[in-house]
């Protein structure tokens, strides 16, 4: 039988730990859902994320003090107030650094406030019922990440438009390359012409090729460049699309899948409808 006392600490750290844990990453991650897209993760694997950072996590945290008592009170005693300690100065140090702290002093103020705040939940009741009465609220934090953050985006139906490849001609090998970080100028001469000593290979395959020299991206991050590049869309003020198939149905794959056997890799982006890319 679980003591008053064993569920209010119990109740309390997994409390703490939705505050000082599950809510900074769910708001980060949020905001950068194309991480989840790089991971190439869909709903299923979102889900698991969320349940393993709510319930998991903080469930198996609060029960280590429920072990320890039960091979000895003092240890976990010693555990609670060691893990609940911890996770109240992880959930008071995003503050003290909004308020314009930084390095010891934040810490030392997180810290300061954490044994503050800890001394008064062990004196008083009314913030003992408090904390109790409100960690069913850690419930909220997956309930926004997964129904209002850019990875809802993740749950969407993939579906695809099948485009048109025009007949003439034979067809031909089809290599796209894409080399992040990688600027035109670091290839050319004085003369912006390639550089056939340092990158000979490069010089050949201009020479057999239709280079584009004044070609370039629309934009000068990854993940938009990329995107604009294999779907021809480019992205608007405000535009939060995460680059999938779904998002975008009409983009390079989906116009050869039929036609073309495609073996691809993205590493920050999820276009290839999963028809016609089913490997890892």
């Amino acid at each position: 039988m679980v003591s008053r006392t064993g569920l209010q600490r119990f109740l309390f750290i997994v409390l703490m730990a939705g505050l000082a844990i599950a809510q900074p990453l769910y708001a980060l991650l949020g905001r950068q859902a194309e991480f989840f897209v790089a991971q190439g993760w869909g709903a299923t694997q979102l889900l698991l994320f969320a349940g393993c950072l709510s319930l998991v996590l903080p469930v198996f945290l609060a029960f280590l003090p429920v072990l320890g008592g039960a091979l000895h009170r003092r240890c976990g005693a010693g555990l609670f107030w060691g893990i609940a300690g911890l996770l109240t100065w992880l959930a008071a140090l995003p503050a003290a650094i909004r308020l314009g702290l930084a390095g010891t002093a934040a810490v030392a103020v997180a810290g300061g406030a954490a044994v503050i705040l800890l001394l008064a939940w062990r004196r008083w009741y009314a913030l003992q019922l408090f904390f109790e009465v409100l960690s069913p609220a850690i419930l909220l934090f997956p309930l926004m990440f997964l129904g209002f953050s850019e990875a809802t985006q993740l749950f969407r139906t993939q579906t695809t438009e099948i485009g048109k490849v025009g007949s003439q001609g034979r067809e031909a090998n089809v290599v796209w390359v894409v080399l992040d970080e990688f600027p035109l100028l670091s290839l050319l001469t004085p003369d912006l012409q390639i550089d056939r000593t340092a990158y000979p290979n490069f010089a050949r395959l201009a020479g057999m090729a239709n280079w584009y020299v004044a070609g370039t991206t629309g934009a000068d991050t990854t993940v938009p460049a990329v995107t604009e590049a294999l779907t021809g869309v480019r992205e608007g003020p405000g535009d939060q699309r995460l680059p999938t198939a779904s998002n975008y149905p009409r983009n390079l794959f989906s116009l050869l899948q039929g036609r073309y056997d495609l073996t691809v890799k993205e590493t920050a982006t999820l276009l290839c409808p999963p028809q016609a890319c089913s490997g890892p």
